[in-house]
Protein backbone atom coordinates (compact mmCIF):
# COMPACT_ATOMS: atom_id res chain seq x y z
CA UNK A 1 0.00 0.00 0.00
CA UNK A 2 3.03 2.31 0.26
CA UNK A 3 2.94 2.74 -3.53
CA UNK A 4 -0.20 4.87 -3.35
CA UNK A 5 0.46 8.39 -4.59
CA UNK A 6 -3.05 9.87 -4.47
CA UNK A 7 -6.50 9.28 -3.05
CA UNK A 8 -9.64 10.89 -4.43
CA UNK A 9 -13.17 10.86 -3.05
CA UNK A 10 -15.69 9.47 -5.53
CA UNK A 11 -19.44 9.98 -5.92
CA UNK A 12 -19.36 13.73 -5.37
CA UNK A 13 -20.36 15.32 -8.66
CA UNK A 14 -19.53 18.98 -9.32
CA UNK A 15 -23.21 19.97 -9.15
CA UNK A 16 -24.06 18.06 -5.96
CA UNK A 17 -24.17 19.61 -2.48
CA UNK A 18 -24.62 17.38 0.56
CA UNK A 19 -25.98 18.79 3.82
CA UNK A 20 -26.02 16.56 6.88
CA UNK A 21 -28.81 18.08 8.97
CA UNK A 22 -28.55 16.96 12.58
CA UNK A 23 -32.15 17.22 13.70
CA UNK A 24 -31.37 15.93 17.19
CA UNK A 25 -28.36 14.76 19.17
CA UNK A 26 -30.53 12.48 21.32
CA UNK A 27 -30.68 8.73 20.84
CA UNK A 28 -32.61 5.91 22.49
CA UNK A 29 -29.60 3.60 22.13
CA UNK A 30 -26.40 3.90 24.13
CA UNK A 31 -23.83 2.35 21.80
CA UNK A 32 -20.28 2.44 23.17
CA UNK A 33 -18.93 3.18 19.69
CA UNK A 34 -21.03 6.34 19.24
CA UNK A 35 -21.12 9.69 21.00
CA UNK A 36 -24.62 10.59 19.88
CA UNK A 37 -26.62 9.38 22.83
CA UNK A 38 -27.10 12.55 24.83
CA UNK A 39 -30.59 13.58 25.84
CA UNK A 40 -31.55 17.01 24.55
CA UNK A 41 -34.31 18.98 26.16
CA UNK A 42 -37.50 19.83 24.30
CA UNK A 43 -36.79 23.56 24.05
CA UNK A 44 -36.23 23.44 20.27
CA UNK A 45 -39.47 24.43 18.57
CA UNK A 46 -40.51 24.05 14.96
CA UNK A 47 -39.90 27.79 14.53
CA UNK A 48 -36.22 27.02 15.25
CA UNK A 49 -36.25 24.25 12.67
CA UNK A 50 -38.09 26.49 10.22
CA UNK A 51 -35.28 29.04 10.46
CA UNK A 52 -32.77 26.29 9.67
CA UNK A 53 -34.92 25.03 6.79
CA UNK A 54 -35.31 28.58 5.47
CA UNK A 55 -31.52 28.81 5.43
CA UNK A 56 -31.32 25.62 3.35
CA UNK A 57 -33.99 26.99 1.02
CA UNK A 58 -32.10 30.28 0.63
CA UNK A 59 -28.76 28.68 -0.21
CA UNK A 60 -30.52 26.33 -2.64
CA UNK A 61 -31.53 29.47 -4.52
CA UNK A 62 -28.06 31.01 -4.30
CA UNK A 63 -26.55 27.78 -5.64
CA UNK A 64 -29.49 27.14 -7.93
CA UNK A 65 -27.56 25.12 -10.49
CA UNK A 66 -26.77 22.43 -7.92
CA UNK A 67 -28.71 19.41 -6.73
CA UNK A 68 -29.03 19.25 -2.95
CA UNK A 69 -28.99 15.99 -1.01
CA UNK A 70 -30.17 16.39 2.57
CA UNK A 71 -29.19 13.72 5.07
CA UNK A 72 -31.38 13.67 8.20
CA UNK A 73 -29.06 12.61 10.97
CA UNK A 74 -28.73 12.38 14.74
CA UNK A 75 -28.65 10.99 17.35
CA UNK A 76 -31.75 9.16 16.25
CA UNK A 77 -33.68 11.55 13.93
CA UNK A 78 -37.04 9.88 14.58
CA UNK A 79 -36.90 11.18 18.16
CA UNK A 80 -37.43 14.66 16.76
CA UNK A 81 -41.12 15.58 17.17
CA UNK A 82 -41.07 17.61 13.96
CA UNK A 83 -39.46 15.12 11.59
CA UNK A 84 -42.59 14.84 9.45
CA UNK A 85 -42.80 18.64 9.13
CA UNK A 86 -39.10 18.86 8.31
CA UNK A 87 -39.47 16.19 5.61
CA UNK A 88 -42.50 17.97 4.15
CA UNK A 89 -40.67 21.31 4.02
CA UNK A 90 -37.60 19.77 2.33
CA UNK A 91 -39.80 17.97 -0.18
CA UNK A 92 -41.10 21.35 -1.36
CA UNK A 93 -37.62 22.77 -2.08
CA UNK A 94 -37.13 22.37 -5.81
CA UNK A 95 -33.36 21.80 -5.75
CA UNK A 96 -33.54 19.17 -3.01
CA UNK A 97 -33.41 15.96 -5.03
CA UNK A 98 -32.80 13.43 -2.24
CA UNK A 99 -33.79 13.24 1.43
CA UNK A 100 -31.88 10.50 3.25
CA UNK A 101 -33.11 9.37 6.66
CA UNK A 102 -30.60 7.66 8.96
CA UNK A 103 -32.38 5.57 11.59
CA UNK A 104 -31.95 2.60 13.90
CA UNK A 105 -35.46 1.53 12.86
CA UNK A 106 -36.73 1.51 16.45
CA UNK A 107 -40.02 3.21 15.64
CA UNK A 108 -43.19 1.36 14.72
CA UNK A 109 -43.21 0.37 11.04
CA UNK A 110 -46.25 2.55 10.37
CA UNK A 111 -44.18 5.57 11.36
CA UNK A 112 -41.78 4.99 8.45
CA UNK A 113 -44.59 4.16 6.05
CA UNK A 114 -46.31 7.44 6.92
CA UNK A 115 -43.03 9.30 6.30
CA UNK A 116 -42.69 7.68 2.89
CA UNK A 117 -46.11 9.10 1.97
CA UNK A 118 -44.83 12.63 2.59
CA UNK A 119 -42.04 12.53 0.01
CA UNK A 120 -41.01 10.23 -2.80
CA UNK A 121 -37.52 11.74 -2.47
CA UNK A 122 -37.01 9.82 0.77
CA UNK A 123 -34.35 7.11 1.07
CA UNK A 124 -33.98 4.95 4.17
CA UNK A 125 -30.56 4.25 5.73
CA UNK A 126 -31.23 1.70 8.48
CA UNK A 127 -28.57 0.58 10.95
CA UNK A 128 -28.64 -2.75 12.78
CA UNK A 129 -27.23 -2.62 16.33
CA UNK A 130 -27.26 -6.19 17.67
CA UNK A 131 -27.13 -5.17 21.32
CA UNK A 132 -30.60 -3.66 21.06
CA UNK A 133 -32.58 -5.79 18.62
CA UNK A 134 -32.60 -9.38 17.36
CA UNK A 135 -31.61 -9.78 13.72
CA UNK A 136 -34.84 -11.62 12.85
CA UNK A 137 -36.90 -8.72 14.22
CA UNK A 138 -34.80 -6.13 12.41
CA UNK A 139 -35.16 -7.99 9.10
CA UNK A 140 -38.92 -8.37 9.55
CA UNK A 141 -39.16 -4.60 9.97
CA UNK A 142 -37.03 -4.06 6.85
CA UNK A 143 -39.16 -6.38 4.74
CA UNK A 144 -42.39 -4.75 5.97
CA UNK A 145 -41.37 -1.22 5.00
CA UNK A 146 -39.16 -2.01 1.99
CA UNK A 147 -41.97 -1.68 -0.60
CA UNK A 148 -42.64 1.92 0.48
CA UNK A 149 -39.18 3.33 -0.27
CA UNK A 150 -37.39 3.77 -3.58
CA UNK A 151 -34.13 2.69 -1.95
CA UNK A 152 -33.08 1.20 1.37
CA UNK A 153 -29.53 0.94 2.68
CA UNK A 154 -28.72 -1.43 5.57
CA UNK A 155 -25.70 -0.91 7.80
CA UNK A 156 -24.72 -3.78 10.08
CA UNK A 157 -22.68 -2.67 13.07
CA UNK A 158 -20.65 -5.74 13.94
CA UNK A 159 -20.17 -5.61 17.69
CA UNK A 160 -17.83 -8.54 18.51
CA UNK A 161 -19.06 -8.68 22.10
CA UNK A 162 -22.55 -9.57 20.80
CA UNK A 163 -21.93 -11.41 17.50
CA UNK A 164 -19.29 -14.06 16.95
CA UNK A 165 -17.90 -15.10 13.56
CA UNK A 166 -20.55 -17.78 12.93
CA UNK A 167 -23.37 -15.31 13.60
CA UNK A 168 -21.93 -12.52 11.47
CA UNK A 169 -21.33 -14.95 8.58
CA UNK A 170 -25.00 -15.95 8.74
CA UNK A 171 -26.11 -12.30 8.72
CA UNK A 172 -23.78 -11.52 5.84
CA UNK A 173 -25.06 -14.48 3.81
CA UNK A 174 -28.70 -13.59 4.51
CA UNK A 175 -28.33 -9.92 3.55
CA UNK A 176 -26.32 -10.77 0.45
CA UNK A 177 -29.21 -13.00 -0.67
CA UNK A 178 -31.73 -10.30 0.21
CA UNK A 179 -29.80 -7.78 -1.87
CA UNK A 180 -29.92 -10.18 -4.82
CA UNK A 181 -33.68 -10.55 -4.45
CA UNK A 182 -34.54 -6.86 -4.30
CA UNK A 183 -33.09 -4.26 -6.65
CA UNK A 184 -33.80 -1.35 -4.28
CA UNK A 185 -31.72 -2.54 -1.34
CA UNK A 186 -28.03 -2.25 -0.48
CA UNK A 187 -26.05 -3.56 2.43
CA UNK A 188 -22.78 -2.74 4.14
CA UNK A 189 -21.02 -4.42 7.06
CA UNK A 190 -19.09 -2.16 9.41
CA UNK A 191 -16.51 -3.34 11.89
CA UNK A 192 -16.66 -1.39 15.14
CA UNK A 193 -13.63 0.80 15.74
CA UNK A 194 -13.02 1.65 19.39
CA UNK A 195 -10.54 1.48 22.21
CA UNK A 196 -10.34 -1.20 24.88
CA UNK A 197 -12.56 0.78 27.22
CA UNK A 198 -15.30 0.99 24.58
CA UNK A 199 -15.23 -2.65 23.55
CA UNK A 200 -15.90 -5.59 25.85
CA UNK A 201 -14.36 -8.06 23.39
CA UNK A 202 -11.86 -7.41 20.63
CA UNK A 203 -11.94 -9.15 17.24
CA UNK A 204 -9.89 -12.33 17.14
CA UNK A 205 -7.45 -13.18 14.33
CA UNK A 206 -9.95 -15.33 12.42
CA UNK A 207 -12.56 -12.57 12.51
CA UNK A 208 -10.04 -9.98 11.36
CA UNK A 209 -8.91 -12.21 8.49
CA UNK A 210 -12.47 -13.03 7.37
CA UNK A 211 -13.51 -9.39 7.42
CA UNK A 212 -10.45 -8.21 5.52
CA UNK A 213 -10.91 -10.89 2.84
CA UNK A 214 -14.58 -10.00 2.49
CA UNK A 215 -13.90 -6.29 2.19
CA UNK A 216 -11.07 -6.75 -0.31
CA UNK A 217 -13.12 -9.00 -2.60
CA UNK A 218 -16.72 -7.88 -2.18
CA UNK A 219 -17.25 -4.16 -1.71
CA UNK A 220 -20.88 -3.03 -1.80
CA UNK A 221 -19.82 0.58 -2.27
CA UNK A 222 -16.77 2.18 -3.82
CA UNK A 223 -16.08 5.59 -2.38
CA UNK A 224 -12.40 6.27 -3.07
CA UNK A 225 -10.04 6.15 -6.03
CA UNK A 226 -6.48 5.03 -5.23
CA UNK A 227 -3.74 5.77 -7.73
CA UNK A 228 -0.47 3.83 -7.49
CA UNK A 229 3.04 4.69 -8.69
CA UNK A 230 2.64 2.33 -11.65
CA UNK A 231 -0.50 4.33 -12.66
CA UNK A 232 -2.86 1.49 -11.75
CA UNK A 233 -6.16 2.74 -10.33
CA UNK A 234 -8.29 0.95 -7.74
CA UNK A 235 -11.77 1.92 -6.53
CA UNK A 236 -12.43 0.93 -2.92
CA UNK A 237 -14.61 1.75 0.08
CA UNK A 238 -13.67 3.14 3.50
CA UNK A 239 -13.64 -0.33 5.09
CA UNK A 240 -10.97 -1.40 2.59
CA UNK A 241 -8.91 1.59 3.65
CA UNK A 242 -9.29 0.75 7.33
CA UNK A 243 -8.44 -2.93 6.82
CA UNK A 244 -5.36 -2.11 4.79
CA UNK A 245 -4.26 0.72 7.07
CA UNK A 246 -4.55 3.42 4.42
CA UNK A 247 -4.71 6.68 6.33
CA UNK A 248 -7.23 9.34 5.46
CA UNK A 249 -6.08 12.21 7.65
CA UNK A 250 -3.10 14.45 8.43
CA UNK A 251 -1.81 15.79 5.17
CA UNK A 252 -4.67 15.09 2.81
CA UNK A 253 -6.50 17.93 1.16
CA UNK A 254 -10.11 17.92 2.28
CA UNK A 255 -13.33 18.51 0.34
CA UNK A 256 -15.16 19.61 3.50
CA UNK A 257 -17.00 22.93 2.96
CA UNK A 258 -16.37 22.45 -0.74
CA UNK A 259 -19.18 20.04 -1.54
CA UNK A 260 -20.78 19.32 1.83
CA UNK A 261 -21.13 20.38 5.46
CA UNK A 262 -22.79 19.49 8.77
CA UNK A 263 -25.66 21.69 10.00
CA UNK A 264 -26.50 21.20 13.67
CA UNK A 265 -29.94 21.98 15.10
CA UNK A 266 -28.46 24.93 17.05
CA UNK A 267 -27.55 26.62 13.76
CA UNK A 268 -23.83 25.80 13.90
CA UNK A 269 -22.18 24.66 10.68
CA UNK A 270 -19.19 22.30 10.75
CA UNK A 271 -17.15 21.36 7.68
CA UNK A 272 -17.25 17.62 8.32
CA UNK A 273 -18.08 14.73 10.61
CA UNK A 274 -14.81 15.03 12.50
CA UNK A 275 -15.29 18.71 13.35
CA UNK A 276 -18.75 17.95 14.71
CA UNK A 277 -17.69 14.72 16.44
CA UNK A 278 -14.80 16.36 18.30
CA UNK A 279 -16.80 19.57 18.86
CA UNK A 280 -14.35 21.90 17.16
CA UNK A 281 -15.33 25.52 16.73
CA UNK A 282 -18.05 25.88 14.05
CA UNK A 283 -17.14 27.81 10.93
CA UNK A 284 -20.53 29.50 10.65
CA UNK A 285 -23.76 30.05 12.58
CA UNK A 286 -26.96 30.76 10.70
CA UNK A 287 -28.36 32.90 13.54
CA UNK A 288 -25.39 35.18 14.22
CA UNK A 289 -23.41 35.30 10.95
CA UNK A 290 -24.27 37.06 7.72
CA UNK A 291 -24.96 34.90 4.67
CA UNK A 292 -22.10 36.63 2.86
CA UNK A 293 -19.67 34.93 5.27
CA UNK A 294 -21.09 31.55 4.28
CA UNK A 295 -20.64 32.41 0.61
CA UNK A 296 -17.02 33.35 1.31
CA UNK A 297 -16.16 30.03 2.96
CA UNK A 298 -18.34 27.57 1.05
CA UNK A 299 -16.60 26.04 -1.94
CA UNK A 300 -13.14 26.76 -0.53
CA UNK A 301 -10.90 23.93 0.73
CA UNK A 302 -10.12 24.17 4.44
CA UNK A 303 -6.92 23.50 6.35
CA UNK A 304 -7.81 20.48 8.44
CA UNK A 305 -7.15 20.73 12.17
CA UNK A 306 -7.90 17.11 13.00
CA UNK A 307 -5.35 14.31 13.37
CA UNK A 308 -7.99 11.61 13.62
CA UNK A 309 -10.43 11.88 10.75
CA UNK A 310 -13.66 10.06 11.70
CA UNK A 311 -14.22 7.33 9.12
CA UNK A 312 -11.48 8.72 6.85
CA UNK A 313 -14.05 11.09 5.47
CA UNK A 314 -13.75 13.56 2.61
CA UNK A 315 -10.11 13.09 1.71
CA UNK A 316 -8.92 14.30 -1.65
CA UNK A 317 -5.74 13.76 -3.57
CA UNK A 318 -2.69 14.67 -1.49
CA UNK A 319 -0.43 12.57 0.74
CA UNK A 320 2.60 14.62 1.89
CA UNK A 321 4.91 11.64 2.45
CA UNK A 322 4.91 11.07 -1.32
CA UNK A 323 5.60 14.68 -2.23
CA UNK A 324 8.30 14.98 -4.87
CA UNK A 325 8.84 16.65 -8.21
CA UNK A 326 8.27 13.48 -10.22
CA UNK A 327 4.68 13.00 -9.11
CA UNK A 328 3.95 16.64 -8.23
CA UNK A 329 0.93 15.58 -6.22
CA UNK A 330 0.64 18.88 -4.38
CA UNK A 331 -1.73 20.77 -6.64
CA UNK A 332 -0.47 24.34 -6.88
CA UNK A 333 -3.94 25.64 -7.66
CA UNK A 334 -5.01 25.26 -4.03
CA UNK A 335 -2.32 27.63 -2.81
CA UNK A 336 0.21 27.06 -0.08
CA UNK A 337 -1.01 25.14 2.94
CA UNK A 338 0.89 25.30 6.22
CA UNK A 339 -0.09 22.11 8.03
CA UNK A 340 -0.22 22.67 11.77
CA UNK A 341 -1.98 19.75 13.37
CA UNK A 342 -3.95 20.02 16.57
CA UNK A 343 -5.32 17.34 18.85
Amino acid sequence: MLDIISIRKLHTLPNEIYIKLIVTNSCNYNCKYCRSHSNEDDSITFDDYRYILDFINNISKIYKYNNFKIQLFGGEPTLCSYLSDITRYLDNIENVKDIILYTNLSKDNNYYIDLSDISDKLTLYASFHPRYIQFKDFIKNIQDILPFFNRTMIFVMWDPSVLDLIQIKFIDKYLTALKSKYNNIAYELSKIVGNDQQMIRRYNDKEEEWFKNKVNTNMSSKDYELTYKDNNILHVNSEFMRCNNIKGFEGYICNAMKTHFYLNNDGNIYPCKSYHYYRFEPVFNIYTDDISKFQDIFGTPIKCSCKKCVGMYNIDKVHPSYYNDEYNIFNNTIGEVDYEWEE
